[in-house]
């Protein structure tokens, strides 16, 4: 399901960044792709309970997984959400489809707690903790956090409920599954953090989460429109097993401005990178019947130490994913992916994209 959402999603967001900003196509377009990134939350989403995702960290900035949190979330609905976020936030080691799934779950609990609508307050700000404590059973170490407090205007919740909001299976929703919240625990506490929940009856409810910050100051930067830039362009190699995603990702690398050759194996990849220099290489982690991306690194390396490589994933538990950097990848990328994503995430490895896209 992953590979044919990654078409779609693939295709929708290169489509729309051809078209103006503006106009009936583009608001279109721009509708199908947020759709299709609700879709793959819920992917993801059912992927981590069912499995155990382990989280695959980099450094993050928390604004703009906050704003695409609260549209997952929100989206139709009569509550409205206003954000305080300044400046100079602490970055965070982090998973960022397992953060969005954090505070989506928070949302979403928030907006059923206003079923005639309402206002929930984002804030975030940088926490210095002094003192060793637990919180919801989570362990609080002194040092550096992020937290980012989440307030509604809800019914609240009564205080004997409080200890078991986080226990899997239990919610007072008549139509609960009582895994939001549960899954929302097991995420931040596999990324060291911890939850601190206050709400009174009539009043509303806290959430507050905090995690640990990053000593990084790698800065998150939405890609905006830019021209072709001048020069030689780079060349990647992709590896995928799946015939359409190779067209698809192809296609992607050339509209932002970069020469693309694919191949189907791992074995295929080493191959063709013995006898061709490659600025990057993307490798599928899994490749059924066949060498995988992480065999393949260790030989591409052997080839050339300094090769540059993304690790695209499908999200799976292999903890590969968590400790990336250990087997020579400096990058991972989840399907499906936007265009936007792909652009980032090749940027963060190799410098300047050839296209920046809105």
């Amino acid at each position: 399901f992953n590979n044919i959402l990654t078409s779609v999603l693939g295709n929708v967001s290169m489509a729309r960044a051809t078209l103006p900003r503006s106009g009936p196509a583009s608001n279109l377009l721009t509708e199908a792709e947020q759709a299709c990134v609700r879709a793959r939350q819920i992917t993801w989403r059912l992927l981590t309970f069912s499995k155990g995702g382990v989280p695959a960290k980099k450094t993050l900035g928390i604004a703009h997984i906050l704003h695409e949190s609260a549209g997952i979330a929100l989206r139709g609905s009569a509550v409205r959400c206003t954000f305080n976020l300044p400046p100079h936030l602490w970055m965070v080691e982090a998973d960022e489809v397992q953060l969005v799934q954090v505070f989506s779950n928070v949302f979403i609990n928030a907006k059923e707690a206003m079923p005639h609508g309402g206002v929930i307050t984002v804030t975030a700000e940088n926490v210095v903790e002094a003192d060793r404590r637990s919180e919801c059973a989570l362990p609080v170490v002194p040092g550096n956090y992020l937290q980012v407090s989440i307030v509604d205007e809800g019914i609240g919740i009564p205080r004997e409920h409080i200890g078991r909001i986080f226990d899997p299976y239990f919610s007072t929703k008549q139509r609960g599954s009582g895994l939001g919240l549960a899954t929302t625990y097991s995420i931040v506490k596999n990324h060291g953090g911890f939850l601190v929940i206050e709400s009174n009856l009539g009043r509303g409810t806290t959430v507050r989460v905090s995690l640990p910050a990053s000593s990084s100051h790698a800065v998150y930067q939405p890609v905006e429109p830019m021209a072709h830039r001048s020069g030689d362009r780079r060349r990647v190699l992709v590896m995928d097993d799946e015939a359409s995603i190779r067209t698809l990702t192809s296609n992607m690398l050339q509209f932002l401005g970069y020469d693309a050759e694919v191949v189907d194996s791992g074995s295929a990849a080493i191959e063709r990178f013995a006898h061709r220099k490659f600025d990057v290489v993307m490798l599928d982690l899994i490749v059924p019947g066949e060498m995988g991306g992480k065999e393949a690194m260790r030989w591409l390396a052997d080839i050339n130490p300094s090769v540059k490589a993304i690790l695209v994933s499908g999200h799976t538990r292999d903890a590969v994913l968590a400790d990336f950097r250990d087997h020579g990848f400096q990058a991972v990328i989840a399907k499906p992916f936007t265009l936007q994503e792909l652009s980032a995430t090749l940027c963060s490895v190799i410098g300047t994209p050839g296209w920046r896209v809105h």
